[in-house]
């Protein structure tokens, strides 16, 4: 059912666009000036975030445009066609980065395209005999890690990981929405009844708003779960001691990933912010003036909801919901682009190895064991009791 839903929604989503588009040229601008200057503010806080990997140390700036240590936020040369033509290579472990980087920057850019719903520039490339889409969906940074290992700490650089993180916590969220009494006060909702002290939802928020090398898949999902990204979200202390998960108060959870913030007040989210940015561009500032503007003011998104950390809270619940669609639009968006490029996911597959990964709790788990996931029969039948 579930990825019947993801298909019919798929296609509806798809009569949106043109039933096909021509071949772009390889020099024509496939991100336009009102696309660049909605995702500009995005672009530039990865590429703060991940600046060893696209500065011009890095060997990124290649186009002469650069006039300082690296080259402009979003280069004209990055939205034409032709970046979305450079071919993933796979190379030796712990050289990712040597001649990776021009494609590693386009697939950033891909990323965010398609957490802001842009998707016609994407549908457009997918025409070009040549586009390379296709071969970014799945990769990692070092080959040597376990599978399981890069998924949880954060090695994979595929696009596949925005679907993969808006699965996890769609299902995760809604999962808990099914136990009341961990969430509502009148349904029996208390200080050792709560769901954020379950391992599930705690393991949920580290897997959700942390990644090592590419830090724009949890942007969505930070604003949500977290109220602004850890100072150490590439520290391996965050990744490491799993037993703690479920067994310890979400308030200590916090302080261990210094996630917590004594003193709350107005956050803008995106909407503000695209929207101050949008009338200091119409008062004739350049981009690059507006952000810094902004620094200054200290003016950026670091939460959407009302009570942080309770997203169940009821004063988040129009929020809550409003993530959730959100989250789903992104699985219905990845599916319309992997169909556009003729290939396929396996949604009943996803979703056996998201609710195996993270709504399994060892048996051993005395505290916050939210979930038992039994597995019977390869995968094919399972059952879950709360606890």
């Amino acid at each position: 059912m579930f990825a019947k839903n993801i298909e019919e929604h798929s296609n509806c989503e798809r009569r949106k666009y043109p039933p096909t588009y021509d071949p772009p040229d390889s020099n024509e601008d496939i991100i336009g000036d009102p696309i660049a200057a909605k995702i500009f503010p995005t672009v530039r806080k990865w590429r703060t975030e991940s600046p060893g990997e696209f500065d011009c140390s890095g060997g990124f700036c290649q186009s002469g445009e650069g006039e300082g240590p690296c080259c402009p936020i979003l280069p004209l040369h990055e939205r034409k066609m032709s970046a979305f033509c450079r071919q993933y290579v796979y190379g030796e472990c712990y050289h990712f980065y040597t001649g990776q980087s021009p494609g590693y920057f386009n697939m950033e850019l891909m990323k965010t395209l398609v957490l802001y719903g842009e998707m016609e520039p994407l549908l457009r490339a997918c025409a070009h005999p040549d586009v390379a889409i296709k071969g970014w969906h799945n990769i990692d940074e070092c080959g040597c890690n376990p599978v399981t290992d890069r998924a949880i700490q954060g090695y994979e650089l595929g696009w596949n990981q925005i679907y993969l993180k808006a699965l996890r916590t769609y299902i995760g969220l809604n999962a808990i929405y099914s136990f009341p009494e961990t969430w509502d006060v009148a349904s029996g909702r208390s200080e050792e009844r709560d769901y954020r002290n379950t391992k599930l939802y705690q393991i949920l928020v580290r897997n959700s708003i942390i990644h090592r090398v590419s830090p724009v898949v949890v942007y969505p999902h930070r604003q949500m779960l977290a109220t602004e990204p850890p100072h150490d979200y590439k520290s391996p202390r965050f990744l490491d001691d799993e037993s703690l998960y479920g067994r310890i108060p979400y308030h200590d959870f916090l302080l261990h990933h210094h996630l917590n913030r004594e003193e709350f007040q107005y956050d803008p989210d995106n909407d503000d912010i695209f929207e101050v940015h949008s009338i200091l561009r119409s008062m004739g500032l350049p981009a690059e003036l507006s952000i810094e503007i902004l620094d200054f003011a200290d003016y950026s998104p670091k939460g959407r909801v009302k009570i942080p950390h309770d997203p169940f809270h009821p004063e988040n619940r129009e929020r809550l919901a409003k993530y959730l669609r959100y989250c789903w639009q992104l699985l219905v968006r990845c599916d319309m682009l992997i169909r556009e490029l003729g290939m396929n996911i396996d949604w009943a597959q996803e979703v056996t190895r998201c609710m195996g990964e993270d709504l399994w709790t060892p048996k051993d788990a005395p505290r916050g064991q939210l979930i038992r996931y039994t597995y019977i029969d390869d995968y094919n039948d399972y059952r879950y009791v709360f606890k």
